[in-house]
């Protein structure tokens, strides 16, 4: 695909995976919890009290503070 002028003026690229980045390095704005889980056969993932121990981020403690922080890390070297 080529760009044009009018392509990078106007539209962003998408940024994958900025939370997972975050939580390698920090867990100030997320809450974290240790679940059991198990992979179905279909490749599903689900609660399961039998299953293996998970950390996951299940809610953010500020969300609009992780944006600005992702904003400013991105703009500014």
């Amino acid at each position: 695909m080529t760009f044009t002028d009018e392509m990078l003026r106007t539209r962003s690229s998408f940024l994958f995976d900025t939370v997972a980045v975050y939580l390698a390095y920090s867990e100030d704005w997320v809450d974290v919890k240790t679940i059991n889980m198990s992979v179905s056969d279909k490749g599903l993932t689900y609660e399961d009290p039998d299953g293996y121990p998970v950390r996951i981020a299940y809610e953010w403690k500020n969300l609009s503070v992780f944006k600005e922080q992702l904003v400013d890390r991105l703009t500014n070297p």
